[in-house]
């Protein structure tokens, strides 16, 4: 799908052409803040609560439960969102015909569909 030499067409939208390796690098970051940030979110609040858990205070016990809950809702809530806004781009993206537009082009760049593509 990656190619060098590729450009990801911008067509209606300041009739322009991207380069393909900033739709990769993108999508790539994308994915990336999906799966790394909740996990050291819940990395953190395991960390929390063992080390409340190891002192044996019932009120430290509670704090870090209340913080492994919070950061495990974080957790979910980015990757929830990274996932709709990439489906929501695709949805609108794919409306738009052939890419065309800026919806279309954010489709490519947050995406990296391989439809985007042109030589």
């Amino acid at each position: 799908m990656y190619l060098l030499n590729t450009f990801v067409g911008c067509e209606g939208f300041l009739n322009m052409s991207i380069p393909g390796e900033i739709p990769f690098l993108l999508s790539t970051l994308f994915r990336l803040i999906q799966i790394a940030v909740p996990v050291v979110l819940i990395f953190m609040g395991t960390l929390d609560l063992f080390k409340a858990i190891t002192q044996g205070k019932e009120d430290d016990i509670k704090k870090g439960q209340a913080i492994f809950m919070k950061r495990l809702i974080a957790a979910i809530l980015v990757f929830l969102v990274v996932s709709i806004v990439q489906v929501v781009f695709s949805l609108l993206g794919n409306a738009n015909a052939s890419n065309k537009g800026i919806m279309g082009c954010a489709n490519c760049l947050i995406t990296n569909s391989s439809s985007c593509y042109k030589k």
